[in-house]
């Protein structure tokens, strides 16, 4: 019997590691699921991260495109004032020529007809 007891407290012993390996393996097991699924969350996170950013820069794309036609549109529209002014100036001047032409032909006449009168009343 003496064998007997020496057995079950052998067998005893040896069941006691076993089972805490088998609690130790289903621990990790555990540990692994969880970490399975905080892995799947961050992953879905990083995605919904991921198309933010890309709508983002999308739409920020959209309004450089569009800031950068009405740049240019604007550019274009200086230029063509920039023209018109510099031929408003031109027409201003050429206005003053003709202006300063027309009294200096209008004082030579004048200068005529005082000649003329003086003479007259000489």
């Amino acid at each position: 019997m003496e064998n007997a007891d020496e057995c079950q407290a052998t067998l005893e012993e040896s069941l006691v590691p076993s089972m805490e390996l088998q609690l130790g393996a289903e621990d990790l097991s555990r540990k692994v699921k969880e970490m399975s699924l905080e892995k799947d969350k961050i992953l879905e996170e990083f995605g919904h991260q991921r198309a933010k950013m890309k709508e983002f820069y999308l739409q920020k794309d959209e309004e450089l495109k569009r800031a950068l036609t009405e740049k240019e549109r604007l550019v274009e529209e200086v230029t063509k004032l920039g023209a018109d002014l510099d031929e408003a100036r031109s027409q201003v001047l050429l206005e003053g020529f003709r202006k300063e032409e027309c009294l200096e032909e209008e004082k030579r006449r004048y200068q005529k007809e005082i000649s003329s009168l003086q003479q007259l009343v000489q």
